[in-house]
Parts: structure tokens; C-alpha cells; sequence
């Protein structure tokens, strides 16, 4: 499995993907950082919790899904072409492990990208704004933690559709139709049943308080859900279906 994943790392370390995975996360805590700065009289809670629901609705709900469908999309462009799928199928090791690794990178860069934008969101309060109050540790390890898992549910899903899809663009695409969708299910009080939902929850934006372990629980489980029914099915692809790349 190290060998696997070290061998899709050496993949990105040449590639432009920590492009966006910059980009995007500092547009996303700016256009938050705008909106807090525009908004800060009538956002009637603690200095740093208000900072944080302009940063997360911004970054959750929009910019971070899709910067996972790009890193998704990017992590299977190479088997999609040049016959690479038949490399991938003949490779001498079991397609659990294949598709495990990538899908265990895809989670690594999801993690560096949830601490890059928390550091954002701390130095955006700290002197951006000079807020003069401690920052909130604890609340900011649970957003950090529970936000990055929470995203896990998006990373397996845009996984399993850039491997059948072969277009790079089309499940970038699907993705900005899921934020709605995510965004239409939490405001339905259903936002455990779809992933980019399960995402708006694991941010916690609307609160000012830590989430309980009860709530925490619920939203770490259905996630894990979603990450082993997406790998479950992506095995199930790959053990029924003779795959050959254009």
C-alpha cells in the first residue's frame, strides 16, 4: 500500500495541481475574509466565529468540493489515456490496494488543504483584523478534524465518478451541481443523506459553539458510509468491466 501511494505521489509532485490546491483555498478565505469585513456589524456573535461562517461558506460550500473534483479528475486523467488502463489492470498488484492508495492520497490532500485554509482563517484574524481575542483552540481542532473527514464523503464520490468518467471537465462539472444540491438537502434539515451536505455539517459555519460528540458522531459516521460504499463500488467496476483506454 506505501508503494502504491508513494508511487501516485511521485505522479503529482511534477504535476500543477498544487496550483489550485493554493489558489483556491486563498480566494476562498479572501472573498470570506470581504464579506466578513462588509457584514462584521450585523454578524452578532465572537469576533472569530463570525470569521469563520464567511470563510467556510465560501470555501465549504463552494471552492473546496470543487478543488477535490479537480484533484480527483487529476489523479485519473493519467489511466485515461494512452492505454495507461491497460497498464492499471495488468499491474501485479490486487485492485483493492490500487484503488485504496489513490483514494488514501486523495485524502492526504484533502487534509493538507483543510489545515492550509484553517491557517488562513488564523492569520486572516490574527492580522488581517488584529482580533484581540485568544483563538479558539478547541472549536478550531474540531473544524479542522471534523471538516476534513466530513469532506472525505465528497473526496470518495468525485473519486469514484472521475474513474468512470473519462473526461477531466464533466466531473468538475457534476461537482458545481452538488454544491446546490448539498446546499438545497442541509436547508431541508437532510443533510446527513448527501455528501457535499455531510460536508456543510462537518464545517459547522452556522454555530458558535463546538459540535457535540453525539452530532459529531453522526457526521463522522455517514461519512464513513460514504467513503466505503464509493470504494465498494469502484472495486465492483473494475472486477466486472474490461477496461480499455483511449
Amino acid at each position: 500500500m506505501r508503494r502504491v501511494i508513494y508511487a501516485e505521489w511521485l505522479k503529482l509532485k511534477a504535476s500543477k495541481i498544487w496550483i489550485p490546491m493554493t489558489l483556491l483555498p486563498v480566494l476562498g478565505a479572501a472573498v470570506g475574509a470581504g464579506n466578513y469585513y462588509a457584514n462584521r456589524q450585523v454578524l452578532n456573535m465572537p469576533e472569530w466565529h463570525a470569521l469563520w461562517t464567511q470563510v467556510s461558506l465560501f470555501c465549504g460550500y463552494f471552492f473546496y468540493p470543487v478543488l477535490m473534483a479537480i484533484c480527483a479528475s487529476h489523479l485519473w486523467k493519467m489511466e485515461h489515456h494512452n492505454y495507461n488502463w491497460n497498464r492499471f489492470m495488468t499491474m501485479p498488484v490486487s485492485k483493492v490496494k490500487l484503488l485504496s492508495g489513490k483514494l488514501v492520497l486523495l485524502g492526504i490532500l484533502a487534509l493538507m488543504v483543510q489545515v492550509f485554509l484553517i491557517l488562513l482563517y488564523w492569520l486572516i484574524g490574527r492580522f488581517g483584523f488584529g482580533f484581540a481575542a485568544d483563538f479558539p483552540l478547541a472549536v478550531g481542532l474540531q473544524r479542522l478534524f471534523l471538516g476534513w473527514f466530513s469532506a472525505l464523503a465528497v473526496v470518495a464520490m468525485q473519486f469514484y465518478l472521475s474513474m468512470r468518467i473519462r473526461s477531466f471537465a464533466l466531473p468538475i462539472g457534476m461537482s458545481l451541481g452538488f454544491c446546490i444540491v448539498g446546499l438545497v438537502c442541509y436547508s431541508l434539515g437532510i443533510g446527513l443523506l448527501f455528501p457535499n451536505s455531510i460536508m456543510i455539517l462537518g464545517f459547522n459555519s452556522n454555530y458558535t459553539e463546538a459540535i457535540s460528540l453525539a452530532e459529531g458522531m453522526s457526521i463522522a459516521g455517514f461519512s464513513f458510509i460514504y467513503i466505503v460504499l464509493f470504494l465498494l463500488l469502484a472495486i465492483a467496476y473494475l472486477r466486472k468491466r474490461d477496461i480499455v483506454s483511449c
